[in-house]
């Protein structure tokens, strides 16, 4: 019989998830837990829910490598982007996320006013869209986006906290409501606050205690009473220590993790160009930026980010002959250049197969050679990509002069530097005998 683990692992962008594993272990005390804090990354909530769903991606990879076989997304930003993507990545692993209890709150509410605290990436996600139209029917419900209050309370700044709590919080109660529902996980270590400020105009709803039950629920075997809890953080061990002492009143001694920082980056891009977004990437040339092909949509807007017709066709990216071939007919002169100057700075124009738009009936196909952007052409498949640079101006040569050229419109940057490399030799091998186009490093 297989072995399960009922081991329970919980993550959080920091210390927030803290107050979900206070009630798993007053609930289950020795049942064996790992808490991972991913405070290299802190706050989740600042993010865009490109990058937090990415991220969650490793947080859970790292638990479950770590013996976990349940886990709950301890962090109501990482639960709004991600919850839906990890229960299909993962679908061997029960995911239990924070969702903001606005149910319990309009069965409360004697006005029908909930009033919400949250971040903007949680008001962004699809799971609290999920959660108002499932359970909001007939109430109202004022949101405050609180920026900065999640990284007041994991520094511990109290004075900060109130500074924060103070312009929050009357925009709900002017509004009228009666209840309000937190929505991070690190505003439960500030309820007497909140309560001080709002007197008995309305009530506090927590949802740690209900997330708690829950993942004992989902566990895949029975509690168990002879483990104990570890402790990791991707940021200073010492002072995760010093705040669990600060706010639980217990010593433990976390382990620091390092993770990879382009495992996330990369699960990142690949979730936006899915998603019909752009991404930058570092090339064997200069710093591109890219969309996938197949996607008419994305292609227009790479287009207008460049500034440039959209119907003027971009190079395609391939990770190999065998991705090259299944968008373009390759001749024998085509196949014979391809395998011997890929990869590298050789575009070969051939019959388009059709798999993606052309223009003319013809790609223009390359392999690169540069390990970054050939990851992700491996992880994501072909990309049309382009330079990083509005069109006439200087290309960029790394993720830091094209996030100064583009900023958001850009989804996701991968962090590498492009040697600016000569431009690809371009040759038309859509005839017998191949034309050069282009003169370049390939003679």
């Amino acid at each position: 019989m297989a072995f399960v683990s009922t081991t329970i692992g919980i993550f959080d962008s920091g210390i927030g998830g803290l107050a979900v594993l206070s009630e798993l272990e007053w609930l289950a005390p020795g049942h064996p837990m790992v808490y991972l804090a991913d405070q290299a990354w802190m706050p989740y909530g600042e993010r865009t829910l490109e990058e937090v769903r990415a991220r969650s991606e490793v947080m859970a990879r790292l638990l479950i490598d770590r013996g976990a076989g349940v886990i709950v997304v301890a962090c109501n930003s990482a639960s709004a982007a991600s919850l839906h993507h990890l229960r299909r990545a993962f679908p061997g692993v029960p995911f239990v996320g924070m969702e903001p209890a606005v149910k319990p709150a309009a069965e409360q509410s004697a006005r029908g006013v909930i009033g919400v605290l949250a971040t903007n990436a949680t008001f962004q996600g699809e799971l609290y869209a999920s959660v108002v139209d499932r359970h909001a029917s007939g109430v109202a419900i004022v949101e405050q986006a609180c920026p900065g209050l999640a990284m007041a309370v994991e520094r511990g700044d109290a004075e900060a906290s109130r500074a924060l709590l103070a312009k929050y919080l009357p925009p709900l109660i002017d509004g009228g409501a009666d209840t309000v529902v937190l929505g991070c996980t690190h505003y439960s270590f500030l309820v007497s606050q909140i309560e001080a400020l709002i007197g008995q105009t309305a009530q506090v709803i927590d949802p740690a205690p209900a997330v708690a039950r829950q993942a004992l629920r989902v566990l895949p075997g029975p509690v168990r009473s002879d483990g104990h809890t570890d402790y990791l953080t991707t940021g200073d061990a010492e002072v995760f220590s010093a705040r669990i002492r600060e706010l639980r009143d217990i010593a433990v001694d976390p382990i620091r993790v390092t993770i990879p920082e382009a495992a996330s980056s990369l699960s990142g891009a690949v979730d936006a160009l899915r998603a019909g977004l752009i991404v930058g990437v570092p090339t064997d040339t200069v710093y591109g930026i890219a969309a996938d092909p197949r996607n008419p949509d994305a292609i227009m807007t790479l287009a207008e980010l460049k500034g440039r017709a959209g119907d003027r066709p971009f190079p395609i990216l391939v990770a190999s002959i065998e991705q090259a071939v299944a968008l373009g007919v390759f001749n024998e002169p085509a196949r014979r250049l391809a395998t011997e100057y890929w990869p590298g700075p050789l575009t070969l124009v051939v019959p388009a197969t059709g798999v993606v738009p052309s223009a003319g009936g013809t790609i223009g196909l390359r392999v690169p050679d540069h390990p970054v952007t050939r990851a992700l052409l491996d992880a994501a498949g072909p990309l049309a990509v382009t330079s990083a640079n509005l069109s006439g101006d200087e290309e960029a040569l790394d993720d830091g002069q094209a996030r100064a050229i583009f900023g958001g419109k850009v989804a996701v940057y991968l962090e590498g530097r492009s040697p600016r490399g000569v431009a690809s030799t371009v040759i038309d091998c859509t005839a017998p005998n191949p034309v050069i186009l282009r003169s370049g490093p390939v003679g």
